[in-house]
């Protein structure tokens, strides 16, 4: 196989703050350590207990203190087991859907003669996948293949079968990192944070039909607080593709996990969910991510009143700035007060002996064109069924047109009708 880890790196600027004297040095050395946002249940252990560990900004400092001369090689490892937090996982990796894991590391002080992520299972065998150190004040972000290829995760120097990689990933006792002193007197380590278990991809589709226009589709795949093997902490992921007929496709999730998946569209492009724009939810409800999800296609609808007046609607027409002043009224009381000053019917004479009606556009509402002789309205009847306003995002007009009779003044009304 020709598939490479990914490593993506950039500078971290706030890790020069960790140095403050009495700060790196505040917690204790190999006990297990709780991290603040949710980490529990990870342990850190190292050769003649020279590695120590603090919480610091919620991440996890490993650190070799400075000595007066090279002490020789030590290694520490901070690991996670069967029963650790934040989609970390032991046991069964593979079966979980896991198919990458991914975690931060910056380095502090010098650098690291050797970073290797490990696991070692229940027969107490170690794998390990070698990675290159961060530089002094610089971070990785590192993302590992759970899969079995050549230069990849090894035992002791052998890369093992194809088998042996899956029994070995399918039976962990303990997940995580190891780290080796390097070279230098000075004080060195490194800073991890944003450990997690790629899971499966899931993909689908966001469609809409409403009368927005907008091509930015918002896609959430939305952790929910119920844990799976009380292993994860929720989190949320998004994605961004293209509507209204946008496929989507979400690559790191972790695993295991119970999402919902949510989607929006993003009309004026700032990345918020805001209370008139299309929003909706895949049908499908909860569900635990640990095979790939494909087809998950999610139907986006406008928010409306109660009697289906667009949200959006109001906001443009009626200047509507919140979803809590929209619901104080009814749609339809919106909809009078802004035709009391704003519907107008015009009426346009086409030259080939009809007259066109046109009158501004309200999404979801009919109206009844009556007509007469007269304008009291007992001299008005029906002119044809009611119509349906146009489908429109625009300031397009609704028309209706009409035969001119004879020479006598025609007069003509628009009502609304409720549908």
């Amino acid at each position: 196989m020709n598939k490479k880890a990914t490593i993506v790196e950039k500078l971290v600027l706030w890790v020069a703050g960790i140095l403050v004297p009495g700060l790196l040095w505040a917690g204790m050395a190999n006990v297990p350590t709780q991290w603040s946002n949710g980490l529990e249940n990870w342990s850190a252990s190292s050769d003649k207990m020279a590695m120590r560990v603090t919480n610091e900004n919620g991440a996890v400092v490993l650190m070799y203190a400075a000595s007066a001369t090279y002490p020789g090689s030590e290694e520490g490892k901070f690991v996670a087991d069967e029963t650790a937090s934040y989609g970390m996982y032991a046991g069964d990796i593979l079966n979980i859907g896991a198919t990458a894991v991914t975690f931060r590391v910056t380095g502090v002080g010098a650098v690291l003669s050797q970073l290797a992520a490990m696991i070692e299972t229940t027969d107490g065998h170690v794998w390990t996948f070698l990675m290159t150190p961060p530089q002094p004040n610089q971070s990785k972000v590192y993302q590992i293949p759970l899969i079995h290829g050549q230069g990849w995760w090894n035992e002791d120097g052998y890369a093992g079968t194809e088998t042996e990689f899956a029994d070995a990933f399918s039976r962990v006792k303990l997940f995580g990192i190891k780290i080796t002193r390097g070279a230098s007197t000075l004080a060195h380590g490194c800073v991890l944070d944003d450990f997690k278990l790629i899971g499966p991809t899931i993909s689908g589709a966001g469609l809409y039909a409403g009368e927005q226009s907008g091509n930015l589709l918002k896609v959430r795949a939305e952790a929910v607080s119920a844990p799976v093997l009380n292993q994860s902490v929720p989190r949320t992921y998004a994605v961004s593709a293209t509507a209204p007929v946008g496929t989507f496709r979400i690559t790191d999730a972790a695993a295991p996990q119970t999402y919902r998946l949510k989607a929006f569209l993003d009309i004026n492009g700032n990345d918020v969910l805001d209370f008139w724009e299309p929003r909706g939810e895949w049908g499908g409800g909860e569900f635990i991510l640990t095979a790939p999800m494909e087809s998950a296609d999610i139907v986006l609808s406008d928010p409306t009143t109660d009697d289906n007046v667009p949200y959006w609607w109001l906001v443009k027409n009626c200047g509507a700035t919140s979803e809590e002043q929209i619901r104080s009224r009814t749609g339809d009381d919106w909809i009078r007060d802004w035709a009391g000053s704003n519907f107008t019917v015009r009426i346009v004479n086409l030259g080939n002996g009809e007259v066109a009606l046109r009158w501004k556009h309200i999404p979801g509402r009919q109206f009844q064109i009556e007509g007469g002789e007269t304008p009291e309205k007992s001299g008005l009847v029906d002119r044809g069924s009611p119509v349906q306003s146009l489908n429109s995002t625009g300031d397009e007009e609704n028309e209706v047109r009409q035969s001119i009779i004879g020479s006598s003044a025609q007069f003509y009304r628009v009502k609304l009708v409720t549908p």
